[in-house]
């Protein structure tokens, strides 16, 4: 798990599925956390699922990083 004063991300990783559940502020200063979470399970999973249900707030940074691991 990691925490940032914005954003608590929990990754649920298995051989082949992640799941990353994300609570909080998804913004400027929380999305390089998520990207920094998100980027290294890519290579070694098929399917990595980032769950925005508890993300009461996001900006466009927030929008523009989901949009950036979504075409990487």
């Amino acid at each position: 798990m990691q925490e940032h004063q914005e954003l608590t991300i929990d990754v649920d990783a298995a051989a082949d599925v992640a799941t990353v559940r994300c609570h909080g502020r998804l913004t400027l200063t929380s999305a390089p956390d998520l990207r920094n979470t998100v980027k290294p399970l890519l290579p070694n999973r098929r399917t990595v699922s980032i769950d925005l249900t508890d993300v009461k707030l996001m900006d466009s940074v927030g929008l523009g990083t989901i949009v950036s691991l979504y075409v990487s």
